[in-house]
């Protein structure tokens, strides 16, 4: 393919903020050893704002990475096309192809070279590519001192990757990606390999940076915190598809399919039917009381959060009630968590004002019907 041109064509309407990415229609095909096409990535159109921290999000095989490496020029995508900051940097209609995209990118590994001192990896791409276009010696020293002290290196500056912490490798990571003066930052999974703990406290440090910093980023992940915590907004990806794209807010609390509800948070899910009186379904506890019922025809599930149950040792009177055996049992510091059965159907409750019942004790749940959603049933 040859190289794109760089002329600019806005697509953001008058006081709304300028596009970091924009996706149109973009899809990459594979075969697979049946000898059939599949879709890692079909159809998808998106648009990241100058920025934003978008996470995708899905399971193993859903196209999340196949998404990013074609962001990144590592794949070459089959249809659609790619802008970045106002600049076309792939078109497959027009055959074009910017292989030198202005993208940082995070790996898994962070990918840090082991020989050189953190110093030379942040120096990296400043030294690299057509010379014309590098800036000079003390320009490169003075570049990579400020990311130092912006990233709180600068004691670390002679040592090798071998000799950070995850942490501080974390942050080697993210300044060499933004030294040459990347608007965008592409992360694949880069916390996937670290202990608990430390992911916790690196995924904190990693958002406060990106605000500060104000790049565009783009990040992979299947770890629905991780999502919830680090995204402006959540994509869902499934079968190579956006299914739902929200706030971490949206993605929670009105979840679009039962795959999102059931791949985003834990909940109680329930198929359900329609019935004549407004707002009210049927399932297998028998009727549950909710917000709203999608019209259509389309089967319907109930999805409930199990932090919004409720276990009482009486009947707390009102819809949505019912007699249950608690079948199992965790005190979980903040909150108990209960397997409650009824009739045969198990549902998991977290209640953090739970009475001290134990296994095998008759009780009643409840759950509240503004804490009820009716979504679609998707296969």
């Amino acid at each position: 393919m040859t190289r794109a041109s760089t002329h600019t064509r806005p697509r953001t309407e008058p006081g709304q903020a300028p596009a970091g990415i924009e996706v149109r229609a973009l899809g990459k095909y594979f075969t697979d050893d049946r000898g059939d096409r599949v879709a890692a990535v079909d159809d998808i159109t998106l648009t990241v704002r100058r920025g934003e921290f978008l996470v995708l999000l899905g399971p193993s095989g859903c196209g999340k990475t196949t998404l990013l490496r074609c962001l990144a020029g590592l794949e070459t995508p089959d249809t659609g096309a790619i802008d970045m900051s106002g600049r076309t940097v792939f078109d497959a209609a027009a055959k074009a192809d910017e292989a030198q995209r202005q993208v940082g990118m995070v790996f898994q590994s962070y990918a840090l070279w082991p020989h050189m001192t953190v110093e030379q990896n942040i120096a990296y791409p400043l030294t690299t590519g057509p010379r014309s276009s590098r800036p000079s010696k003390p320009e490169v020293t003075a570049r990579v001192q400020e990311m130092l002290a912006l990233m709180r290196l600068t004691e670390q500056a002679q040592r090798r990757p071998g000799q950070l912490s995850g942490g501080q490798q974390q942050r080697v990571a993210l300044a060499r990606a933004i030294a040459a003066g990347n608007d965008v930052v592409l992360f694949d999974e880069p916390l996937s390999n670290i202990d608990a703990k430390v992911r916790e406290a690196l995924r904190l440090e990693l958002r406060v940076m990106q605000r500060k910093l104000g790049f565009t980023a783009v990040y992979v992940t299947h770890d629905q915190t991780e999502a919830l915590e680090l995204a402006d907004r959540i994509a869902i990806m499934r079968d190579g598809k956006v299914v739902q794209l929200g706030t971490p807010e949206d993605i929670y609390r009105a979840p679009a399919t039962r795959y999102v509800a059931d791949f985003v948070g834990t909940s109680n899910l329930l198929t359900a039917t329609r019935t004549t009186t407004p707002g009210t379904v049927d399932t297998a506890l028998g009727p549950i009381v909710a917000t709203a019922v999608p019209d259509g025809e389309a089967p319907l599930t109930v999805t409930s959060r199990a932090h919004a149950w409720r276990v009482a040792r009486t009947d707390p009177g009102g819809p949505n009630s019912w007699c249950a055996t608690i079948v199992g049992r965790a005190y979980l510091g903040w909150y108990t968590e209960f397997v409650a059965e009824v009739d045969g159907v198990r549902l998991r409750i977290w209640d953090d004002h739970a009475p001290d019942v134990a296994e095998g004790e008759q009780v009643w749940i409840s759950v509240a019907p503004e804490d009820c959603l009716v979504v679609i049933e998707d296969d």
